[in-house]
């Protein structure tokens, strides 16, 4: 279905939200709409209703599985959406004309959002309120296909950002444990559990030569007519040596790195998402064919990184490990360091900033020292996940849209600052061009100043010049 940009029927008395929303684009005229309606969706979830459910069996399923990033517990989940929802849908259209907008469907029973099927046709809802028009993303064809051992390829690497990219969590599971050690936001080790639980064919710990088959699979193999990749990203937990009390992953992560590039080569970027390393320990990655780093930092404030990582303060260290990020650039360069944020955890209940000004000029500070050393920080959403230390039954606030349009904002115009390149293998930047689900920090701006120098989804053949 191609999204249509004219206007559903605009009703005359708008709800709560369209009207909290309308009032959010009169006070940020210089923010695209697109941005803060992706913003409140995010930070409010979304429901299904039985009729959409009804139109997801050509639709990529969810297989991220990385955290749940749902607001709703799995065990409560009524219509089996951690199965049949889809992990994204994408938006456009509606009574302000919006440019296809893609967002994370982030299920959330008690939302005011809903996206419906009425005589078949997908909407997206506020408060009953058709708000615009919605898609969800085709099947894949690989994830029919299954390993020897009858694992599910799908299982092993998904698509995320329509299509655009690649993604696989090779290890499930996080070595810093419990609440002394594991990032307080995140689900990664209960997720697992819960999924193992329910008897999903889901494996813990994936081996290199799988992982490569099946990239080897959507990169090469993948029928043409499939939008083009653009990169992919190799994750996972972290790895500790616990009879030396440090960081030990170098092991485990270098043979995926090898065994994937021996399929690939180099025409698509590899992301690669660690702890923070020193720039020597980096070097073999680099050599083995890595092209970005991300390591991590969560937070900018250093006295709620050592409270909300506690793992990675003690074993790596606020100082050390913004040292060290810094330093990486020098082994991968510019846009080629892409540290996360958890936006919104600044203002997590009860140790973080106790309003939206302190925690936006914070982050902001954040975003300024880093891409002032060539490193460009991601600012995905802060998702209160019901399974982690923050997400525990009424634990949380919910955060100000306010806060993330400003964070989006000053990410933006940082970046212009500092004049840094795209985020390298990312798809193009802007309203109606960004390929990102979890935030909208890459929905900012218009103008040529964004345009892809290689051109939108390029053969990766043609990228091959690429620096």
């Amino acid at each position: 279905m191609e999204l249509r940009a004219s206007a559903l029927t605009v009703q005359e008395q708008l709800t709560p939200r369209q009207e909290e929303l309308e009032q959010c684009f009169e006070r940020y005229p210089d923010v695209p709409r697109e941005v803060i309606v992706k913003e409140d969706v995010l930070r409010m979830g979304v429901r299904f209703s039985p009729s959409a459910l009804a139109q997801t069996d050509q639709t990529r399923p969810r297989t991220y599985y990385i955290f749940s990033y749902d607001r709703t517990r799995l065990d409560d989940m009524q219509h089996d959406e951690s199965k049949v929802a889809p992990e994204e849908a994408r938006i456009a259209g509606g009574r302000w004309s919006l440019r296809p907008t893609l967002i994370s469907a982030r299920v959330e029973y008690h939302s005011p959002y809903e996206i419906t099927a009425p005589e078949g046709r997908l909407l997206l809802t506020a408060e009953g309120a058709p708000l615009a028009e919605v898609e969800f993303p085709p099947l894949p064809a690989y994830y029919d296909l299954s390993h020897a051992d009858g694992t599910p390829y799908s299982q092993t690497a998904g698509l995320v950002g329509w299509g655009t990219r690649a993604f696989t969590t090779v290890l499930r599971g996080c070595q810093l444990w419990g609440e002394k050690e594991e990032c307080q936001f995140c689900d990664l080790n209960s997720n697992s559990r819960a999924l193992r639980q329910m008897g999903r064919p889901y494996k813990t710990r994936k081996e290199p030569e799988m992982v490569a088959e099946v990239l080897e699979e959507i990169f090469l193999n993948q029928p043409s007519q499939e939008i083009g990749k653009t990169m992919y990203l190799v994750s996972g937990g972290t790895v500790i040596d616990r009879r030396q009390m440090i960081e030990a992953d170098d092991e485990f992560y270098l043979p995926f790195v090898r065994a994937i590039k021996r399929r690939l080569g180099d025409r698509w970027p590899m992301h690669l998402q660690t702890f923070a390393k020193p720039k020597e320990r980096l070097q073999p990655y680099k050599d083995a064919g890595v092209d970005c780093h991300h390591a991590n930092i969560e937070v900018w404030d250093k006295r709620l990184f050592q409270i909300i990582c506690p793992g990675k303060a003690h074993f790596v260290g606020y100082d050390q490990w913004l040292r060290w990020l810094c330093e990486s650039v020098e082994v991968f360069g510019e846009g080629r360091i892409t540290p996360s944020f958890v936006i919104g955890v600044e203002l997590s209940e009860p140790n973080g900033f106790a309003t939206v000004e302190e925690a936006v000029a914070s982050t902001s500070a954040g975003f300024d020292y880093l891409m002032s050393h060539g490193v460009t920080p991601r600012a995905p959403q802060w998702c209160i996940e019901p399974l982690t230390v923050l997400g525990k039954p009424n634990a949380q606030k919910l955060v100000p849209l306010d806060f993330f349009i400003q964070i989006d904002r000053a990410w933006f115009q940082t970046w212009k600052k500092y004049k840094l390149p795209k985020l390298h293998g990312w798809p193009n930047m802007g309203p109606g061009n960004c390929y990102y689900q979890n935030g909208a920090f890459l929905d900012m701006g218009v103008g040529e100043h964004l345009e892809d120098p290689y051109g939108p989804l390029l053969e990766p053949s043609l990228r091959r010049g690429e620096a």
